[in-house]
């Protein structure tokens, strides 16, 4: 079961949006079954407005479990919609390209989001949306990433720092090429138990697409 509630208001200076979702489920095919309840949010505050662009920032929050092996998890659980998506259900919420889906690079993203693998998500990003001229615009993200919870299943709840710019050519009814990259400073969370520091990932991408 998932209940909640969506929030937004317009001002003359800004949007603000937010929501806030608690998630309880059991699961019978285990062994002596297994309840969990969980929760995220996010606030968000969009179109401030800085020269000729815009600036958008947003918190991200997911409750997640530091015991794997408990019977009673604060877990907050997404479904995943495909095989490929085994880490639970994504959408494009994330600024980012490398860490989460994005609309023009999600093809080898990580897969971050609210659910993940059960350790939950806390997530800070800002994005700086500027026209560049004649039917040109960059979007330029930054955020930091962590899991909620400290889990044995990983050295650390670091996931890193992630930097990308997202430029568009709008070329008129409704066709358009993107295109850019995105770089991640890598966190524990992704180190091998045992072994160095892991390493930086970096992703080059684009889309032409007609949208209609």
């Amino acid at each position: 079961m998932w209940i909640g509630g969506r929030f937004h208001s317009s001002a003359e200076i800004c949007d603000w949006n937010a929501f806030l979702l608690a998630n309880a489920g059991s699961r019978e095919d285990l062994a002596g079954g297994a309840d969990h309840l969980g929760f995220a949010g996010c606030l968000e505050s969009s179109g401030w407005a800085i020269g000729d662009g815009s600036l958008d920032f947003q918190i991200v929050a997911a409750t997640g479990e530091d015991d794997p092996t408990t019977r009673d998890s604060s877990e907050f659980r997404t479904i995943a919609q495909s095989e490929r998506d085994g880490l639970g259900a994504q959408g494009y919420w994330s600024y980012l390209v490398v860490t989460s889906p994005h609309g023009p690079s999600d093809v080898a993203d990580l897969g971050i989001g609210l659910q993940n693998r059960g350790m939950g998500l806390i997530t800070v990003q800002a994005r700086w949306n500027a026209p560049l001229g004649r039917n040109w615009s960059s979007s330029l993200a930054a955020g930091w990433l962590r899991a909620a919870a400290d889990s044995p299943l990983v050295v650390g709840p670091d996931i890193g720092v992630e930097i990308a710019d997202t430029l568009r050519w709008d070329l008129g009814a409704g066709l358009a090429l993107e295109f850019g990259a995105g770089y991640l400073f890598s966190g524990d969370f992704f180190r091998i138990p045992g072994g160095g520091s892991p390493d930086d990932l970096w992703e080059f991408f684009s889309r032409f697409q007609l949208e209609f």
